[in-house]
């Protein structure tokens, strides 16, 4: 006999939610149904509320990152234009070993 057979587990499971409404049920047992899908039905609307919460915080977020990075940028293209770049800023190999410090080991 296999032993997974007999197994139980959350595939097998019988819950109220996946069972349907048959004409034979007692009426407590569709009350009992209703109510719980009413349940499940505010759990849901409860958790996709939050999700939209937090949506919009992300999305407030990500435009203060964006006038930030345009603040920022105003501000780097005003330095630029105000610092002299070396010569020999692009390529080090140009720099001469006399404009250096001494390094000693």
């Amino acid at each position: 006999m296999n032993r997974n057979s007999n197994r139980r587990g959350l595939q097998t499971m019988r819950t109220l939610t996946t069972r349907r409404a048959q004409p034979t049920q007692q009426r407590h047992e569709l009350y009992l149904k209703l109510t719980t899908l009413e349940m499940e039905k505010t759990r849901r609307q409860t958790e996709r509320d939050a999700l939209i919460k937090r949506l919009h915080l992300i999305e407030e977020r990500l435009q203060q990152v964006i006038s930030e990075q345009e603040e920022l940028n105003q501000l780097l293209s005003g330095v630029e234009s105000s610092i002299e770049l070396s010569p020999y800023v692009g390529n080090p190999r140009q720099a001469k070993s006399e404009d250096a410090f001494p390094l000693q080991y």
